[in-house]
């Protein structure tokens, strides 16, 4: 979770309107990665993908607050 929060931060951060692009992009990475999974002797889980999705809409979360603090004075 904290791994793909830290990967959308700073694009939320210092681009705010690409956020749902990218935001989409990591989650369908998250899936990708769970989903090859098996053939590495891993197993695929869906609670790692939702931790996934829920670290992407906390770092986009995290970023924009961060984006109004500090920028938008």
């Amino acid at each position: 979770m904290v791994a793909f929060a830290a990967l959308i931060f700073p694009t939320a951060l210092l681009r705010p309107k690409w956020c749902l692009r990218f935001g989409c992009l990591e989650i369908l990475y998250g899936g990708i990665i769970e989903a090859i999974q098996p053939i590495f002797g891993r197993s695929a889980d869906m609670s790692d993908f939702w931790a996934d999705g829920l670290g992407v809409a906390m770092g986009i979360f995290l970023g924009l607050a961060a984006r109004r603090i500090f920028f938008e004075r």
